[in-house]
């Protein structure tokens, strides 16, 4: 069942569905009390990684340039918001820019997707997935990829984040 809102996760438990969300930052799914009333079992994400983090970031940056049309369009599109998760997807306080951080909303908040993306080398995508992981998560629908391999790269992050569960 997707949704975040509260009534959504109450439907979702009182029918014993798996909750689909879409993700704040990894670091918030750290908290049990904040997991248990905020966030369901799955999450839609975008995942670009490469074995290089710059290479990650350049290819990231020309698929999804944060542009002023852009940000209109979002801009409309909340001001006309029904559902919960945009507005608070769009409130997340961090820069479009911030160096080190692999969770990366600029494909949300230009108006290129519905999900945020989780941007690096291989070992920053695993570290990311793993603390959703070790948060409970155990769903992940991967937004559209652009490239076929863009899969094979989205596996190998995964693959490491579960690798890395078993140590």
């Amino acid at each position: 069942m997707s949704g975040s809102s509260p009534a959504s996760l109450s439907a979702g438990e009182a029918l014993g569905l798996s909750q689909l969300s879409f993700p704040l930052v990894p670091e918030d799914f750290v908290s049990p009390d904040i997991r248990k009333n905020k966030f369901g079992s799955g999450i839609s994400v975008g995942i670009i990684a490469r074995e290089d983090s710059a290479e990650a970031w350049r290819i990231a940056h020309k698929r999804f340039p944060a542009t002023q049309e852009g940000a209109e369009r979002m801009k409309l599109l909340l001001s006309a918001a029904v559902s919960s998760w945009q507005p608070q997807l769009a409130a997340v306080p961090i820069p479009d820019e911030a160096p080190g951080q692999t969770y990366w909303l600029v494909p949300f908040r230009y108006h290129h997707t519905f999900c945020p993306y989780l941007v690096g080398n291989y070992d920053e995508v695993a570290q990311a997935v793993k603390t959703y992981l070790d948060g409970g998560i155990r769903t992940f629908v991967l937004d559209i990829p652009e490239e076929p391999d863009d899969l094979w790269h989205a596996r190998t992050a995964v693959e490491r984040a579960v690798a890395a569960m078993d140590r």
